[in-house]
């Protein structure tokens, strides 16, 4: 895949060809139609992602099926790096690139389901509030901002080793201390890939590359949704001893 080098480019997943002007520099009417086509494509992947996660954590019987059956979430994860890697490849032809985004969202959202099926239904709906509060703030921030906010790229690309180091230490001596230190990194980090790829959307990348747009937004999303639930899920632990301490 002939992806950009440039060293302003480090989106949090993949990068956009150099193909044809930025959208910053495309016709007004080029520029609101790609946005558009963004977000429109963006929020049925969320909404989507939304109906088949709670279809998971709803069903107890497919829970129980899919985790009898761990060769199909085995299955399902290798679909999904080859479902990414064809996206990839096949991004600009429609509509192949829209059947293999449908591909993507479905084979993420069961396995996005398998893990929001292990919090109470009150952390997860208090994380999923608070993803949608945080990615509106930031998206309104970054769309209103006059300030080019492309340089940030650097500091959380280097900063993304980090979170992926801790990680692999955290499995084999981690505790529940430094899972939640690890969350709180992850949310910030994936908040501020939100602004950069925002940030990539409105200025840098061309108004072919949409798909590019849509994948880095929503993984950025779901990654933050996740840490989010970690945390809540520390938090109100706490809260349980200071109670049990109280009586």
């Amino acid at each position: 895949m002939n992806f950009s080098s440039s060293s302003q480019s480090n989106p949090l997943f993949v990068p956009g060809l150099n193909k044809g002007p930025s959208v910053l520099n495309s016709s007004p009417h080029v520029r609101l139609g790609y946005l558009k086509k963004v977000y429109g494509i963006l929020s049925i992947q969320l909404a989507l992602t939304t109906v088949l996660t709670s279809i998971v954590v709803l069903s107890p019987s497919i829970q129980s099926f899919l985790i009898s059956n761990i060769w199909l979430l085995m299955i399902s994860a290798i679909g999904n790096i080859a479902t990414t890697w064809l996206l990839l490849e096949k991004r600009n032809d429609y509509p192949t690139n829209f059947y293999l985004l449908g591909a993507f969202t479905v084979l993420n959202s069961i396995s996005l389901g398998m893990i929001v099926a292990q919090y109470p239904a009150f952390i997860v709906a208090e994380a999923f509030l608070l993803t949608t509060v945080i990615t509106l703030g930031l998206t309104v921030y970054t769309f209103t901002t006059k300030n080019d906010l492309t340089y940030i790229g650097s500091y959380l690309y280097s900063l993304l080793p980090v979170l992926l180091i801790g990680s692999l230490i955290h499995l084999f001596i981690g505790n529940s201390f430094t899972d939640t230190v690890l969350a709180v990194f992850g949310a910030i980090l994936f908040a501020g890939y939100i602004i950069y790829d925002t940030n990539l959307i409105m200025k840098h990348l061309s108004a072919e590359e949409y798909i590019i747009g849509v994948l880095n937004l929503y993984m950025d999303i779901i990654n933050l949704f996740i840490k989010l639930l970690k945390i809540l899920k520390a938090l109100h632990g706490e809260e349980k001893k200071e109670k049990k301490r109280r009586e």
